[in-house]
């Protein structure tokens, strides 16, 4: 069976190491080009490539996805593998793939299809995700689903919960594909009346009005927008990233802390960033900018 794997970010890492760990090596992995970005424009390889290249696969990094076609052409009728690919495939390059690209969805489609399901799900104080293998067709997110797990997300981190889905969904890739590739299973169409949609968070999404929003919501806010675009307030003028917070209790009130009045409650700051970039506690905060 060969095997052509897609992805890039370190959730495609964790499955592509989780199917290596168990023998299923693929013959080529196509990921998206290194790239330069931040601060000092270091240059950013993507995790799916490193770990290819340490066990010695070859790594396509086409700008445009249809370039890979006659590298696909070469192999013995190949299925693939997608991950959070983080670029949409043509017709053209399913089209070659008589196998199927069979493709990781961290929801339980027809849910949330786009490309932020988890965030979404977070932001809507969900308890639990799905996630859903499923063949990949030229319509986003609508294609047959050969299985659906669900998770419960109630206690977890955002990068816990990708870490999860990760392992749940390398088991299932691990236990399906050798059956789809014979065709022993055959997929299940989704129930379009019951499809919704999730969008693209891009950096303005980052602000949140605590005044206007209840604590529940912000504490949402907070845990889906971990690592990008992250949650900015302002406090009395100041622009800070809140990284840490808790829903203020009953309890006797600590005059250190660094509380913010929300809709229906009060929010407690654990830690923060400055304008500056320093991380610090909300108490050092209070102390530092607030007198």
């Amino acid at each position: 069976m060969k095997i052509v794997f897609f992805g890039t970010e370190k959730f495609s890492q964790n499955v592509l190491a989780k199917l290596l760990d168990q023998g299923l090596i693929p013959d080529l992995v196509v990921t998206k080009p290194d790239s330069k970005s931040g601060r000092g424009n270091k240059l950013y390889i993507p995790p799916v490539k490193e770990l290819a290249l340490k066990h010695n696969i070859k790594v396509l990094q086409p700008q445009k996805v249809s370039e890979i076609i006659p590298n696909i052409e070469t192999l013995d009728n190949p299925i693939g593998v997608l991950v959070a690919y983080g670029k949409i495939i043509p017709e053209s390059v399913l089209n070659v793939f008589k196998k199927g690209i069979i493709n990781l969805h961290p929801s339980y489609l027809p849910k949330y299809r786009g490309p932020s399901p988890v965030e979404s799900a977070i932001l809507n104080e969900d308890e639990s995700i799905g996630l859903s293998i499923m063949k990949l067709e030229a319509k986003m997110d609508a294609g047959p689903i050969y299985s659906q797990k669900s998770l419960d997300i109630s206690s977890l981190s955002k990068e816990e919960i990708y870490q999860e889905i990760a392992k749940i969904g390398a088991n299932e890739f691990i236990r399906l594909l050798p059956k789809i590739y014979t065709n022993e299973i055959k997929p299940e169409d989704q129930d379009e009346s019951q499809a919704t949609f999730c969008k693209l968070f891009k950096k303005e999404d980052c602000f949140i009005d605590a005044q206007a929003n209840a604590v529940n919501k912000i504490l949402a806010h907070i845990k889906a927008m971990q690592g990008f675009p992250k949650t900015h307030v302002s406090i009395k003028g100041h622009d800070v990233i809140i990284l840490e917070a808790h829903k203020k209790g009953t309890e006797n009130i600590n005059k250190k802390e660094l509380i913010i009045p929300c809709l229906d409650g009060d929010l407690v700051i654990d830690k923060l960033i400055t304008k500056n970039g320093k991380i610090t506690t909300g108490e050092a905060f209070k102390n530092g900018y607030l007198k």
